[in-house]
């Protein structure tokens, strides 16, 4: 069999194949990707096409809506700033990895600073192009230390010691690496890393022992792993979502726990054919429900009421079933608990209030008990809220146990017997049909919830108008940190009001792992 000798055309065009291949073609290599992010960071965050998401972010109006709320008064500016796409374009590839490294790898404790890696392929050559001439689009000229290390300055940004802070760069192996700090030296650091290779064991501390290019990212185009003790305790967190570019975001949020915490805690499915929290009562005008195993009281301590097997029901109630105060207005804070059949109401009631008496003497409890027909309800009321008259037992706290099997708690009775007695037509969504829907969708849940952000932050305005008009009467500098707390809690929820509604689910993993899956509308 004979081969024919290629034509000098096609060997011509052979040999630019291979040029354009050696020019621009990089393996993706995830494993050096995560590697090159130093062992002392403790805050590591992974992201996919960083310029393009930008971009979309940049014409979210959910987004922009919550930074304009949040205090940026320029977001809408900041978002269309075509210059920091340009700067994103060139400093970013298909995959980021950005570390936060609280003192750097010379064992220095105050030069924190933040370490990158990003995945450029293609554009290698390009970089290393514009690293000759010294300039980068988007950002300008470059300088250079006396090892020849790129890096750039930007006047005004400098670090809590007022030093500058320097964007040291380089490249290999087809990866931009990057570092803010004082010395753009550190870059090198990362560099060694790449080229050398380190061990499972080296790996950011962040990880916690994972090695998180193995876990896979489908769907996933942002990642958090943390384990600064700023942040968690120590204990590592894991934070996973998709694309931010829609108004509603779904993501994920794993916590390691020890394992005392979530012991004694049962799934959903564990409740069977138990009657689910909230029977008979609307659910309209709760603009904030949660729902989980009622086990979870008892980690109240001594002062926890008994409850037996089932999931229990805390929501929050707003108009037209809000409580009043004074003649003010705010939203009723109520929870419904599986009652546990070998205790007396009457005794536990009884007990549960003279403690209250003796730990908050000031307070000058009262109280009042009414029984009807499978119906006993305890009221409590402070003697320091009647100065404007006595109060009746609508307008008190109070503990009701109804057919002996459900105990309820409220902040306010009147708002509690208003829903009760709402006109519940068969369809009609109720506290008890929202928990069973939970159940039945999530049996390996522990706990459930959703929050009517825009709803909540209404509700609480009022809350908070009360707390700021008992903080000026009452004045001191401990009123005044109470009004400057619920002025900061009013912001907070202002910023997040664009959300709409927000729902969790939390599941108790192995190992002392919780997971939150968190979705918006």
């Amino acid at each position: 069999m004979k081969f024919r000798r290629p034509s000098p055309r096609t060997c011509l065009k052979i040999f630019a194949l291979l040029c354009a291949i050696w020019c621009f073609w990089h393996p993706r290599r995830m494993d050096a990707l995560f590697s090159a992010i130093p062992f002392e960071a403790t805050a590591v965050s992974y992201h996919v096409g960083l310029a393009a998401e930008w971009k979309a972010i940049g014409r979210n109006e959910t987004f922009v809506e919550i930074l304009e709320r949040a205090g940026v008064p320029d977001a809408r500016e900041i978002a269309e700033e075509p210059g920091i796409y340009q700067t994103m374009f060139w400093l970013t590839g298909r995959d980021t990895v950005v570390g936060y490294v609280p003192h750097a790898w010379s064992g220095a404790f105050d030069d924190a600073h933040l370490a990158g890696a990003s995945y450029v392929g293609w554009k290698t050559k390009f970089m290393e192009l514009l690293w000759l001439v010294k300039w980068i689009p988007g950002l300008g000229r470059m300088e250079a230390t006396p090892t020849g290390t790129r890096f750039m300055r930007f006047e005004g940004l400098v670090d809590s010691f007022g030093r500058d802070l320097l964007l040291g760069l380089d490249i290999v192996d087809g990866m931009l690496l990057a570092t803010l700090s004082t010395d753009p030296e550190t870059v090198r650091h990362l560099a060694d890393r790449v080229v050398i290779g380190v061990r499972d064991d080296a790996l950011a501390t962040a990880f916690a022992g994972a090695r998180p290019w193995k876990t896979g990212f489908d769907g996933v185009r942002h990642a958090v792993w943390a384990s600064d003790p700023r942040f968690a305790d120590g204990a590592p967190l894991a934070f996973t979502t998709g694309s931010l570019r829609g108004p509603g975001f779904a993501f994920t949020l794993r916590g390691k726990l020890d394992e005392p915490a979530l012991a004694g805690l049962h799934p959903f499915s564990n409740s069977g054919d138990l009657p689910p929290p909230g029977m008979g009562l609307s659910a309209e005008g709760v603009p904030l429900l949660a729902v989980f195993d009622a086990a979870a009281v008892e980690r109240l301590g001594p002062s926890a009421p008994p409850v037996g097997r089932g999931l229990a029901a805390v929501y929050l109630g707003g108009r037209p079933f809000e409580g009043r105060l004074m003649g003010l207005a705010y939203p009723a804070l109520n929870a419904v608990l599986p009652w546990s059949p070998d205790e007396d109401f009457k005794t536990w009631s009884s007990a549960w209030l003279e403690t209250a008496r003796r730990d908050f003497e000031d307070a000058k409890l009262r109280t009042d008990w009414a029984e009807r027909p499978h119906v006993q309800t305890r009221f409590v009321f402070s003697s320091h809220l009647e100065f404007l008259g006595r109060a009746k037992p609508e307008d008190m706290a109070f503990f009701e146990l109804e057919d002996d099997h459900f105990l309820h708690i409220g902040s306010h009775y009147g708002s509690y017997r208003r829903r009760r007695s709402a006109d519940v037509q068969p369809g009609d969504p109720t506290l008890a049909g929202l928990a069973d829907a939970w159940q039945r969708a999530h049996p390996a849940a522990f706990a459930a919830g959703r929050a009517d952000m825009a709803a909540v932050h209404g509700e609480l305005r009022h809350l908070g108008a009360i707390a700021k008009l008992a903080g000026s009467l009452a004045g001191g500098d401990a009123a005044v940190a109470v009004v400057e707390g619920v002025e900061i809690a009013e912001r907070s929820l202002a910023a997040m009001a664009p959300l709409g509604i927000v729902e969790i689910v939390a599941f108790a993993e192995p190992d002392g792992w919780v997971k939150l899956d968190v979705a918006t509308q």
